[in-house]
């Protein structure tokens, strides 16, 4: 089992958010067509790409949120996914929500615990990405 507080993150707190957020990315090419809707405005895979390459800022990364948190608002999926929708409105949130302060860590395992709710197949091949992403030696 793999513990998180292991990770040998990037010293400057930026660029450990943007590791990350890439490795999000990396690990989801594969799905995203499965997972988000490529032509949606609140496509998270779409807004990551663009604040990776600076094509937005950091408020309209942030306000991205937005949208997704109505979503479980509504339906009822804050505390737990309860159907496919919720498990990637929380990935999605996942991706979207590097600088909300919490410890990356947390938002690791908060992402693999959104995959593993979604599909089992996703989670493992996006789990075995993890030991070829991150040093653990921390």
């Amino acid at each position: 089992m793999k513990s998180f507080s292991k990770i040998a993150w990037p010293n400057n707190e930026s660029e450990a958010r943007r590791f990350l957020l890439e490795f999000f990315l990396v690990s989801l090419e594969p799905h995203k067509a499965v997972l988000f809707d490529q032509n949606a405005m609140n496509d998270p895979f779409v807004i990551c790409q663009r604040f990776l390459n600076d094509e937005i800022g950091v408020d309209a990364y942030e306000s991205s949120t937005e949208v997704w948190w109505d979503f479980l608002t509504e339906t009822g999926g804050l505390r737990a996914p309860r159907n496919r929708e919720h498990a990637i409105a929380r990935i999605a949130l996942c991706m979207l929500s590097l600088n909300c302060g919490e410890p990356l860590e947390d938002q690791l395992s908060f992402f693999l615990e959104s995959l593993f709710a979604l599909d089992r197949v996703i989670y493992q091949e996006v789990d075995k990405a993890v030991n070829g992403w991150f040093d653990f030696s921390g």
